[in-house]
């Protein structure tokens, strides 16, 4: 499964919180073990930014991306166990004036 829309940036003039894009949610997914992976860049420094997969059985997991990410890198998420033919994933951030986090093609594979 891959998700857009492409390079969605959130950059705003003052302190915001946001699940940007828009969470995506997977249905009818076969029962099993999935990897999620983004392309993520991000000016860092945010109190709170990950990549993150959640309702699909499981323990949320997440993937930060707070640190400074100055070129295009693929963001992982391996051994998520659907269980239940849904899964929730995006990217989450609270962040301060003038810090952003950009994605692009978010892949969701059955392993």
């Amino acid at each position: 499964m891959s998700s857009s829309p492409r390079a969605a940036r959130r950059p705003a003039p003052s302190p915001w919180t946001t699940c940007s894009p828009p969470a995506q949610t997977a249905t009818a997914l076969p029962n099993g073990t999935y990897t999620l992976t983004a392309w993520i860049q991000s000016s860092g420094g945010q109190s709170v930014a990950h990549l993150f997969v959640r309702n699909f059985g499981g323990t949320e997991k997440d993937a930060s991306v707070s640190t400074a990410i100055g070129t295009w890198t693929q963001v992982t998420i391996a051994g998520i166990a659907v269980s239940n033919g849904t899964a929730v994933f995006g990217v989450e951030t609270t962040a301060s004036a003038n810090q952003w986090v950009d994605m692009d093609d978010f892949t969701l594979v059955q392993n």
